[in-house]
């Protein structure tokens, strides 16, 4: 639902430029007001981009006046800047990858075994759904990466971003073909005369058939090596380890509003990492007092609340150091003989 709701704001704000640009340019030739910087900014985009803001911009039209109000005064408090980053969004193909997500996940949930859970609250079993999904992901990439010759996936965490994705790519396209290669030579043959849409349909389906035959491989790794240790730990270990994921979870969640919706830095979202939890609740209070303002002073404020956060841990941290640093000198009294 957010995503559709993004992307919809995008329309809102970006796509109807495009039913008055050719009016626009034929009144004036240089770009003099904010419709004409609007118009030169969709006419970046790629076809398929422009398409799914036109279909968003439909979207919109078809809905009563009072919805049409609500997503205006949601747009304009995100922000022009952060929606035009979301309109670039291809929402089918992201409900795709949630809906494959959810499906292995309840693929790994069968083969766990609900039994096996029986005795665990209601947290415990969330997170130990939340850590199988979660440690599925890095699993199929590791052998991905393995399949290609792409090193550890330490290697892999370790580049930039943009270089994670060149190596996930080249990774996927050597896979495909390994895939590929191992069918039948009729099935092959039939593969390379399928046009260009429908052949690449047939391969996600080869890449999720391999990835289901991994899911009972992934599941008896996964009982050896953690949930069996994890369900044979008492119950206040565990319930400590669930408050923990419960907290970092929270944290998340925090980063996800601040880097999605309000936009702040890189410099700040790495200052995130230092804060403690009851820092956290601080912040999360600030964010709720200034959700009504403009998106530039919105973001302006929580910058700087982040910084005030960030130099008073500092300052504990430095404390602490200092007052272990003085323990640590301190000469130890003789006990009595």
């Amino acid at each position: 639902m957010r995503t559709f709701l993004t992307a919809l704001f995008a329309a809102l704000i970006l796509g109807l430029a495009l039913t008055v640009a050719p009016a626009v340019v034929v009144a004036q030739d240089a770009p003099t007001n904010d419709l004409e910087r609007r118009i030169k900014l969709l006419r970046k985009k790629d076809p398929a981009a422009r398409q799914r803001l036109r279909n968003a911009l439909e979207r919109f039209k078809q809905l009563d006046p009072e919805k049409k109000r609500e997503l205006r005064r949601r747009a304009k408090k995100l922000g022009e800047e952060r929606l035009a980053v979301l309109a670039d969004r291809d929402v089918k193909k992201i409900k795709k990858k949630h809906a494959a997500i959810e499906n292995e996940k309840q693929s790994i949930w069968r083969y766990i075994g609900e039994e096996r859970l029986a005795r665990l609250t209601s947290d415990e079993r969330r997170y130990v759904e939340a850590h199988a999904t979660r440690r599925f992901q890095a699993y199929m990439k590791r052998k991905l990466l393995g399949l290609a010759g792409g090193g550890a996936l330490e290697d892999f965490q370790a580049l930039a971003p943009d270089e994670r994705r060149t190596a996930i790519r080249a990774a996927m396209k050597t896979v495909e073909q390994n895939l590929i290669a191992e069918q039948p030579a009729q099935y092959r043959e039939r593969l390379s005369t399928l046009p260009t849409g429908k052949r690449a349909r047939a391969v996600r389906e080869l890449l999720r058939d391999y990835r289901t035959r991994e899911i009972p491989r992934f599941v008896s790794f996964f009982d050896h090596a953690w949930l069996t240790p994890f369900l044979a730990t008492s119950t206040e270990l565990r319930s400590r380890e669930v408050d923990r994921w419960k907290q970092r979870k929270r944290w998340f969640e925090v980063r996800s509003v601040l880097e999605h919706e309000v936009g702040i830095s890189t410099e700040h979202l790495r200052m995130l990492r230092g804060l403690h939890a009851d820092e956290l609740a601080r912040l999360r209070d600030v964010l709720g007092t200034v959700r009504d303002l403009p998106s530039d002073e919105r973001r302006l404020r929580i910058e700087e609340e982040i910084r005030r956060l960030d130099g008073q841990s500092a300052a504990d941290r430095e404390r602490r150091k200092r007052r272990k640093k003085k323990n640590r000198d301190k000469p130890r009294r003789k006990k009595p003989e």
